[in-house]
């Protein structure tokens, strides 16, 4: 008989062991292990915040910030990384169904790769944009199925506004399309894999596109309300805390077995005092 799929939380208490198992090759290899990625990706874990309506889990924004705090508990890279990768997700909520699809459901094991600041420029063209840029910071590009892009959208020359503002889009290009750059060389939260990336003059299609801020919900209910920065900053958070149990528990397990510096002392007929002489 097939087991039945678990639920999110469940599940990341599933991963769990596999994730602390990996941990001395998540810091040697900067990055998340291709197994581990793979059980991550199959358990659902980058889909968390893709719409239902087009196969994703639309989880709940309470029980979502729970399941990146298990993870977190286990390894605070994959919690980051696992963060990073679903909650990129629900622009999926923002494009067009077939294409959002496309992107996030229909290529096994699929996740986009984003970067924080529009550093790149869009140049508008017939039926879309050319986009080029080195762009910084894309947690998790090496397992990425597609580039997210960040640009600002050039045309005749010019910025392009949007209310007063310059217009910001994520171009979401195929990862062999783009140049990945080995940069993530760190100390901490090294296995995030957080490296740069380039894309030159590479053509995308305006439907494979999204405002930055602003685009309208297609798809999707209540867990799309929650402006974007406070979901990735929620997520994150959870991965502190995550963190932060886990060193409690490691500390609660040694004052449990440690034994004390002096014990002992009066076999030698010596106290405290004594020793401190």
């Amino acid at each position: 008989m097939t087991k039945a799929p678990s639920l999110p939380l469940e599940a990341a208490r599933e991963l769990a062991p596999l994730i602390r198992a990996s941990a001395d090759e998540i810091d040697a290899a900067r990055e998340l292990p291709r197994p581990l990625f793979n059980a991550l990706a199959d358990a659902g874990m980058f889909h968390l915040a893709v719409p239902r309506a087009i196969g994703g889990s639309e989880l709940d924004f309470p029980t979502y910030v729970q399941v990146i705090e298990e993870i977190g508990k286990a390894d605070a890279s994959t919690g980051w990384a696992a963060n990073q990768g679903a909650t990129f997700g629900t622009f999926a909520a923002r494009m067009a169904p077939d294409v959002a699809r496309a992107i996030w459901i229909d290529t096994p094991r699929s996740v986009v790769a984003n970067t924080p600041g529009a550093t790149a420029q869009a140049v508008v063209v017939p039926g879309g944009y050319r986009v080029t840029g080195r762009q910084g910071f894309s947690t998790g590009c090496r397992h990425a199925s597609w580039i997210a892009a960040h640009a600002q959208v050039i045309e005749n020359g010019e910025v392009r506004l949007r209310d007063g503002k310059p217009e910001a889009r994520y171009l979401l290009v195929p990862v062999a399309q783009a140049e990945l750059l080995d940069t993530w060389h760190v100390r901490g939260m090294r296995g995030t894999g957080t490296h740069h990336f380039a894309v030159n003059d590479v053509f995308v299609p305006a439907e494979r596109t999204v405002l930055a801020a602003g685009a309208p919900l297609v798809s999707g209910g209540a867990r799309y309300k929650i402006p974007l920065t406070l979901a990735f900053a929620g997520g994150d958070a959870a991965v502190a805390l995550g963190l932060a149990r886990s060193c409690l528990n490691a500390f609660f397990e040694l004052a449990a077995s440690k034994t004390p510096r002096y014990q002992g002392l009066h076999w030698l007929g010596l106290t405290i005092d004594d020793a401190r002489l």
